[in-house]
């Protein structure tokens, strides 16, 4: 998992903070004042910052100026614990997405999956910084920089795709999972989709949206939307293996798949990715028949 700064000087406060990371399996570098978390920025490099306010932006101390003049700062994002939203627009008010907030006292839920959303924004970002190194130091290779051009729009495609949903904080769940299978199957150019949760014990997987390809073109008489993970084809090995699943040659030779019932559409690419939480699969989303393979970095 991610090594994250947790900077406070209540040390009760920052126990509770810790405890909460390490049952979520994060590496947790503590610091109680500006010098000590200076020290330990620069010591272990983490992928996250986790710091209360007035230390974080105390006039004294500098210590959010003095981190962001680091060699290794970059793309690390901020998790400002703090009870007022004026924070974030008077001082990140750039990089959308790359800061974030919460106040005491910390709900563990909200706490995780903000840690999540802030941690997958740097994945993307280096990513991209990368793909972007790699394009500056081409010069005559047009292909290759076509490629890279092609994967930094796409990128930034899936970064800005996440700030929306995250933002959807009003909505219900039907809207949101709707957006959700509209993103994924539109970031991997994906033909058909679809995406909904697991139940506690993994044994039953509920879809709550499908793409309106998958409903035009199935022609099977029952399209069910429960399915029974023991008795599910070769989508379900994501869940039960609980890893993304990619095949890009779906034919009849395909190992697990349990044949497809009659009217169900023709398959030619498939990828499925189980999301978890806390080492538990809480949904499952996949996409079909994109034009080219699916890739790891989808």
């Amino acid at each position: 998992m991610a090594a994250l700064l947790v900077i406070d000087d209540d040390v009760a406060k920052m126990d509770t903070i810790e405890g909460m990371l390490s049952d979520a399996g994060h590496e947790v570098i503590s610091a109680h004042d500006a010098g000590e978390a200076l020290d330990k920025f620069n010591d272990h490099k983490p992928d996250l910052i986790i710091a209360e306010r007035n230390l974080l932006l105390s006039n004294e101390t500098k210590l959010l100026e003095k981190i962001q003049q680091s060699k290794y700062y970059r793309h690390v994002p901020i998790l400002l614990i703090s009870a007022s939203y004026m924070d974030m627009t008077a001082v990140f008010n750039r990089d959308i997405g790359r800061y974030d907030r919460i106040s005491y006292p910390v709900d563990v839920d909200e706490l995780l999956y903000k840690v999540i959303s802030l941690l997958k924004h740097k994945e993307i970002f280096d990513d991209l910084y990368s793909v972007r190194t790699a394009f500056e130091a081409i010069d005559r290779d047009v292909t290759e920089r076509k490629r890279a051009e092609q994967q930094m729009l796409s990128m930034q495609r899936r970064l800005n795709a996440q700030w929306e949903i995250a933002r959807m904080v009003d909505a219900d769940w039907q809207t949101i999972c709707d957006r959700v299978l509209e993103e994924i199957v539109s970031v991997t150019h994906s033909e058909y989709g679809f995406y909904g949760v697991m139940n506690e014990d993994e044994s039953m997987f509920m879809i709550d949206t499908w793409s309106d390809g998958v409903m035009k073109d199935c022609g099977m008489d029952d399209k069910p939307i429960k399915f029974p993970i023991d008795q599910a084809g070769l989508w379900a090995n994501a869940v039960t293996d609980r890893k993304t699943l990619i095949v890009n040659d779906y034919t009849e030779d395909v190992l697990d798949k349990n044949g497809l019932p009659i009217g169900h559409i023709k398959l030619k690419r498939l990828m499925v990715v189980p999301i978890m939480r806390n080492n538990d699969i809480v949904a499952v989303g996949a996409v079909a028949n994109k034009a080219e393979d699916y890739g790891s970095s989808e």
